[in-house]
């Protein structure tokens, strides 16, 4: 066992500069259009902002994301609201050509939604999980990135019922704007 370890040790320590001179990390955020739009009606679970953290090493780029939103909302002695968190990861083949740059995969997680009423005891919570096959595209200005991104995203609904005998699925298109920076720089890209 204390072979294997010293083995993929030594191996990652030689690959640890290959890496670095082909790899690229990065900050970014996202936003829909249906944000823009103040749409009451439209889920915090399927819309809300969203903070990205991208690795690219050479042609791959793993894309963990973070997204969070609460909707309150107080009439009279009634209060009810929404927290919404939402963690998911992106596994991309990524291609860039000088200051353009394209990536297709897909994007996986879960959505985490409780919910509080004031006058109920029962404050129900659920787990839904999502799939989405992404297209997107990246326009470089220095270490500044602008993107648009293409979803069909699939939602297994959790169930919050108590009986369980609800089943719930949603498939959609989304349409996602970014803004990244990256930190370092292409040195082999």
């Amino acid at each position: 066992m204390s072979r294997l370890l010293f083995v993929l040790s030594l191996v990652g320590l030689i690959a640890l500069p290959v890496a670095a001179q082909e790899s690229r990390v990065g900050l970014g955020v996202s936003i829909e259009p249906s944000i823009l739009s103040l749409d009451v009606n439209a889920s915090p679970a399927l819309t809300m902002p969203t903070l990205y953290v991208p690795f690219t090493i050479r042609a791959f780029r793993f894309e963990p994301s973070l997204g969070f939103s609460r909707v309150a909302v107080s009439f009279g002695d009634d209060s009810n609201s929404a927290t919404t968190l939402r963690l998911g990861a992106g596994f991309f083949y990524h291609r860039r050509m000088e200051d353009d740059a394209w990536y297709i995969g897909a994007r996986a997680g879960l959505v985490r939604t409780g919910l509080f009423d004031s006058f109920d005891e029962d404050n129900p919570s659920r787990v839904d999980y999502f799939l989405a096959p992404a297209l997107g595209g990246e326009h470089y200005f220095g270490k500044l990135s602008v993107g648009v991104e293409g979803q069909v995203q699939y939602v297994w609904v959790g169930n919050a019922n108590e009986n369980g005998d609800v089943s719930t699925s949603i498939f959609q298109t989304r349409a996602l704007f970014f803004l990244r920076y990256h930190f370092g720089s292409w040195n082999s890209q």
